[in-house]
């Protein structure tokens, strides 16, 4: 595919998360900050996902524009209302899920590191 976008760890300087509330975030968004920090990445929070853990955050379609790509973190919900929402923008999104299991969000946050290695 001609116009098709490529994930590129050395170009990913931010990375946008979008998550759902749920009781392990604070220490999913913690590994998922780890394991980006070694790709020397930056996570910057959408404004729900951030009042989670009292840090400021930035209006969705800001936060794509800003991003080289997203990450979802929660399900099969949480990744298609963030596709549905900028469709128009076409971001690159990563969807990890963070339930038992996963659909379209195929990838827990465990293995969220071996894909970003691979």
């Amino acid at each position: 595919m001609k116009n098709e976008q490529k994930f590129n760890t050395t170009s990913a300087k931010k990375v946008g998360l979008i998550a759902k509330d749920y009781p392990l975030f604070k220490q999913d968004l913690a590994k998922l900050e780890k394991i980006l920090k070694k790709y020397n990445a930056e996570i910057l929070l959408e404004k729900s996902c951030a009042k989670q853990v009292e840090k400021s955050g930035f209006e969705l379609i800001k936060l794509a524009k800003g991003c080289k790509f997203l990450i979802t973190l929660g399900g099969d919900g949480t990744i298609i209302s963030t596709c549905r929402k900028l469709a128009h923008i076409s971001p690159l999104i990563l969807g990890i899920h963070a339930g038992r299991l996963g659909f379209l969000t195929d990838i827990t946050i465990n293995e969220s590191e071996k894909f970003f290695k691979d």
